[in-house]
């Protein structure tokens, strides 16, 4: 059996949209892929992520806790297929970017040699997927 026969086998929503998007090249704005982005916004795995969400929306802990924070989740959602617009992200959204823009947070990144110094997965991840989503 063909590998991509076994993907489109599956029930997992993330897969499906991946397969659809970047396997068979069917087009994102296509009611198909927004019925799959729906999918993924509704699926068990995506609730579980959400499982650490506080009442008001934010994520308990710091902004870049590995798999569990606004800044991974982000990322993760975005990967996924998440789709965009979702109001209820706000608050998470809201985070990441009070996180990232604190001046003591500024502060810390490292000057060396005329140049600072940063984590490009830090600063592209949080543009793509504030982008994205």
């Amino acid at each position: 059996m063909k590998i991509l026969d076994l993907l489109q086998q599956t029930q997992e929503p993330s897969i499906q949209y991946q397969v659809a998007v970047n396997l068979l090249n069917t087009p994102k704005a296509s009611p198909e892929v927004a019925l799959l982005m729906e999918n993924v916004k509704n699926s068990a795995r995506v609730k579980a992520m959400f499982s650490e969400r506080s009442e008001n929306g934010i994520f308990m802990g710091h902004p870049y806790q590995k798999w569990k924070g606004p800044f991974y989740t982000f990322l993760v959602l975005a990967d996924l297929g998440y789709p965009s617009g979702d109001v209820t992200l706000i608050p998470q959204r809201d985070q990441i970017l009070d996180w990232l823009l604190d001046k003591k947070q500024l502060e810390k990144i490292p000057y060396y040699d005329g140049r600072y110094r940063r984590c490009a997965l830090i600063d592209s991840g949080a543009v793509i997927s504030l982008l994205k989503l």
